[in-house]
């Protein structure tokens, strides 16, 4: 180390500068780390939780249904309506997720091909699996990819990603999901 390096360093870790970096961010550092531990703690309540319902479902899934059939107010064959239109609907929601976010990786892929972008097919993968992200979607992959190409000094590049990544996220919701719900 060169002695500015250390020099900084040690006027940086005095005592009196890090009471002083306390005292005026202390708060802000405690409200971010309240909310980064609640997000997180229901983070880990909410997969503690599915993954039980899951695995309950799963192994006694038959149990629940004959118990739910005895037991609810509903008439049994009302009942038995109601979960299957609940079936139908949530395989269709299932099916028609799975293949828009399938469709908008396989088009992204395409594009990152298309461009040179190395890792393009790892890079379809993550786009087809940030598709599943509500409101963010695809964007987490191609807005930082398109970053990186224009910051290396290739515009053209990072243009044609930027209005491809935008045509997905409209053709998405209006055009791609709309159909594949049709079809299931």
């Amino acid at each position: 180390r060169s002695p500015l390096v250390s020099s900084q360093w040690s006027a940086l870790l005095r005592p009196e500068r890090i009471i002083q970096l306390v005292r005026e961010h202390g708060g802000q550092a405690y409200r971010a780390l309240q909310v980064v531990a609640g997000a997180t703690a229901r983070a880990l309540l909410g997969l503690f939780l599915f993954i039980f319902g899951a695995y309950s479902f799963l192994v006694s899934g038959p149990a629940w249904y004959h118990a739910s059939l005895r037991y609810s107010p509903i008439a049994p064959r009302a009942l038995r309506r109601l979960m299957q239109a609940f079936n139908e609907t949530g395989r269709g929601l299932l099916i028609g997720v799975g293949l828009t976010a399938l469709a908008q990786g396989t088009v992204a892929t395409i594009a990152y091909l298309i461009l040179r972008i190395p890792s393009a097919f790892v890079l379809g993968l993550l786009t087809a699996i940030g598709s599943l992200v509500p409101s963010v979607g695809s964007a987490l992959v191609w807005v930082p990819v398109a970053a990186g190409l224009a910051l290396t000094g290739r515009w053209v590049a990072s243009l044609v990603l930027v209005a491809i990544g935008g045509i997905l996220v409209a053709v998405k919701g209006s055009v791609i999901a709309p159909f594949i719900y049709t079809l299931f």
